[in-house]
């Protein structure tokens, strides 16, 4: 029989392993299989490291789990204070203008040619 888990053929112990791996995670073997399980794994170096990467995998899926951490309760006062004055020197800043007005402009050098097609007329809205 071949173990897909590795890249070696496995051994009937390794496969019964394999089999209580996820009891074995959650914790819900027998007094019998759980000593037989720790025997194993104390034996096979390739069993072990599967049981290891299976309960950090655990570990992450655990972390996901757990509820996000909660914001402050002064967070919001704390970001409205930091951007409120980067906010009024912006304003400030645009309400001087630095564009002249259109009668300063220069002209352009080269017309500006009409578009290539007719212009469409727009058609009436249908009124029922």
């Amino acid at each position: 029989m071949v173990n897909f888990l590795s890249s070696n053929p496995a051994t009937p112990h390794c496969d019964a392993c394999q089999a209580l791996l996820t009891d074995a995670l959650d914790g819900n073997l027998g007094e019998i299989d759980q000593t037989w399980f720790d025997g194993h794994i104390r034996t096979c170096a390739e069993c072990a490291h599967l049981f290891a990467d299976a309960q950090r995998g655990a570990a992450w899926l655990d972390l996901l789990k757990s509820a996000p951490p909660e914001p402050s309760a002064d967070l919001m006062a704390r970001i409205l204070s930091q951007t409120s004055s980067a906010q009024t020197e912006s304003q400030t800043q645009l309400q001087t203008p630095s564009i002249p007005p259109p009668s300063a402009r220069p002209t352009p050098a080269v017309p500006i040619p009409a578009p290539p097609f007719p212009a469409r007329p727009v058609p009436a809205p249908v009124r029922a």
